[in-house]
Order: C-alpha cells, then sequence, then structure tokens
C-alpha cells in the first residue's frame, strides 16, 4: 500500500476515533447533568428538563463534533506527532443546575447568544448555561495547571475555573474598583458554582497583552523601564486606598470575607481567628499547629519587627500576573482577586519605595 494511502487511512481513523470520543463525552455529560438533578431532588418532575435538554442537546452535540474534527485536521500535517493531549475544555463544562453565587452581567449573556449555534435569544439560565457550554467547547486555553484553567471566549471575557478559587475575595475586588477606577485590574461579571461547590466558574474582563514572565528577556531596555514606572503608580494608588469595612473591628490584616489571613506558601492555611495587629501576623507565618516549632523559626520570628503601616496590596504578586502589550507598552495587573491588607514599612507608601520593591520583582539592577 502506498504510504500516502496509509497517512490517509491513519488520519481518517484518528479522525473517526475522536469524533466519537466526543460524542461520548457530550453523552456523558448530558447524562450527569440530568442524574445530578435527580439525586438533589429525587422525587421532581423533570419534565421541564428534558425538554430543556432535547431543546439544546443538538447544538452542544453539534459543537463537540466540529471541535473534535478541528483537532483532528490541525495535526494531519504534523509528521510523526505524538498522540494529542486529551481536550480540558470538556473537563469544564458548568452543571445545568449550578449555583448563582454573582448573576452573570450583560457582557456574558450577550457572548453566549452571539456566539451561539442555536437560534433565537436566550431569555432563562438554563439556555444561557447551555450556550456558555458551546462557547467552551470552542474557547482559547489561556492557561492551565492542574485543577483551574483559564479560558477566553473572545477579546473581551474569559472565564476562570477552578477547585481553589477563593471567591470570598471579590467583594473586595468590587471595592477596589470603585475606590480606584483608574486601577487596570480586570471587572467581575458573573459567578457560578458547582452545586456541591466543588468547582467555580469566574467570568471576568479579558486583560489584553501577554504575560510579563514570558516577554521580559525580549524587551528593550526603554519598554522595561516604562513597565517599571507604570507599576510604580499602580502599587502606589493600591496603597493608598483605605482598607474596605468589616463587621469585625479586630478584623485587621488579610482579606476575604470574613476577613482572615491565608498562607498558600505550600498548601492554603486559614487563621482561625482575626489578626488585628502585626505581631499577631507575625505568629501567624511562623506557627502551623501541622509542623514543629523548631528552633530556626524561633530565630526568624525574632527578626520580625511591628513597626509596619497596614496597607492594601496584590496577594499574588508575580510576573505572570503582569500583562504587558508589546505594541503600546502598556501593563495590567491580573490576580487581583486575592488582594488583602498586608503590613509594609510605612515609608512604602511613596513612589520611590515601591519602585524599588516593582525593581526586585522585575530583577532589574537599582541605579548607582
Amino acid at each position: 500500500m502506498p504510504i500516502q494511502t496509509t497517512q490517509t487511512k491513519i488520519t481518517s481513523d484518528k479522525a473517526r476515533n475522536m469524533e466519537q470520543d466526543a460524542l461520548v463525552e457530550v453523552n456523558a455529560i448530558t447524562l450527569n447533568d440530568i442524574n445530578m438533578i435527580v439525586k438533589a431532588y429525587p422525587s421532581m418532575d423533570i419534565t421541564e428538563v428534558l425538554e430543556q435538554k432535547l431543546k439544546t442537546y443538538p447544538a452542544l452535540r453539534k459543537a463537540f463534533r466540529e471541535s473534535a474534527l478541528q483537532s483532528a485536521n490541525s495535526s494531519v500535517d504534523i509528521p510523526n506527532s505524538p498522540n494529542l493531549l486529551p481536550d480540558v475544555r470538556r473537563d469544564y463544562q458548568i452543571s445545568v443546575n449550578a449555583k448563582v453565587i454573582q448573576p452573570s452581567g450583560a457582557a456574558v449573556v450577550r457572548a453566549a447568544q452571539i456566539h451561539s449555534l442555536q437560534d433565537g435569544v436566550a431569555i432563562d439560565l438554563p439556555t444561557v448555561l447551555e450556550q456558555l457550554n458551546e462557547l467552551v467547547a470552542f474557547s482559547e486555553i489561556i492557561w492551565h495547571l492542574g485543577s483551574t484553567v483559564i479560558l477566553g471566549f473572545d477579546s473581551k471575557l474569559v472565564i476562570k475555573v477552578g477547585q481553589d478559587i477563593d471567591i470570598s475575595h471579590i467583594s473586595t475586588v468590587n471595592y477596589i474598583k470603585q475606590q480606584a477606577r483608574e486601577l487596570p485590574i480586570p471587572d467581575i461579571h458573573g459567578i457560578l458554582q458547582q452545586p456541591d461547590g466543588s468547582r467555580t466558574f469566574l467570568f471576568m474582563s479579558r486583560v489584553s497583552g501577554e504575560p510579563l514572565d514570558s516577554k521580559w528577556n525580549l524587551l528593550d531596555e526603554r519598554l522595561k523601564v516604562s513597565i517599571k514606572d507604570q507599576l510604580d503608580v499602580i502599587f502606589k494608588n493600591f496603597r493608598f486606598i483605605s482598607p474596605p469595612p468589616t463587621e469585625d473591628p479586630h478584623a485587621v490584616l488579610g482579606g476575604g470575607n470574613p476577613r482572615r489571613c491565608k498562607d498558600a506558601r505550600r498548601e492554603l492555611r486559614v487563621a482561625e481567628q482575626p489578626i488585628s495587629n502585626e505581631a499577631e501576623f507575625n505568629d501567624f507565618i511562623c506557627s502551623n499547629p501541622q509542623r514543629t516549632n523548631t528552633s530556626y523559626i524561633a530565630m526568624i520570628r525574632s527578626y520580625l519587627t511591628t513597626n509596619h503601616e497596614i496597607v492594601m496590596t496584590h496577594g499574588d504578586l508575580h510576573a505572570r500576573n503582569i500583562m504587558v502589550s508589546i505594541t503600546s507598552g502598556e501593563a495590567k495587573l491580573t490576580g487581583a482577586d486575592t488582594s488583602p491588607q498586608f503590613p509594609c514599612p510605612s515609608s512604602d507608601t511613596n513612589t520611590s519605595s515601591a519602585s524599588r520593591v516593582v525593581r526586585r520583582i522585575l530583577g532589574i539592577r537599582e541605579s548607582s
């Protein structure tokens, strides 16, 4: 048999197998949604649910089939290519009975309707969710690590999905947006959650640009200095925001609702009690009930002072959470959904000190 004919047969078989796998996945998702509803409400009349599925199932099946065939065709011209990894987007479908934590904004509903394969305008939540699942099937995989993924719907909207997304900070993000509208951080457009709370779906505005950690070595000195100067202003504005109101006057440090300090250096550990001053904060970060308090930890604790000012800051500051446009040079922040109150030297609230912090993060040497 000629080599070209053999290759064509292999490609055809691969496309057929990927198509079948996708259709199996659609059926599994559909049945799983129905099973979850029946499990939660064993005696309910599911006529309405079945009618809804009858209306949305063909479009979802078509979306998965086309996505599978597109993936198969994209690998045709790659010689000796390894087996493609499973499409992670199929694992992040939204359950039809997802809980609404924060209602989806107009941007989410509009994106669902514009990109939907279904006819008509969605007026009910189940239909919108089915349309969003079509978006997920065709979305751009922006970032994926472990159980968390960020998928791009279009140039203006993304969805962050994961098992460990802390939504208690969302109220803080909304507060920051109200207090400092000039800060370039994403808007929250809606929050959904699986009925058992195992997975959260966070809709956000898309921050233009590319992660700074992937582009830093490609930038010239002029653009690096420009990014540093922009970040100086951003962090200065952060630190001058007054703390969000809290019902507990002793809950000064930390974030979320209720306000608590969180240690995520190895695994997430949440303070059991509110922390009101820096001494208590130092005790928290230097102690862990699961570990022995060694002499080394005691020595480190002895060097920690308590004369710092408490200010608002970014809770996950890393170059991957700084987006930069290569063409315009504009810098923006992501990951602001963790923005707590933490201690820092009082002098760090001025631009000069903020500049030193930014330089250390970006690896820019201090000028002599």
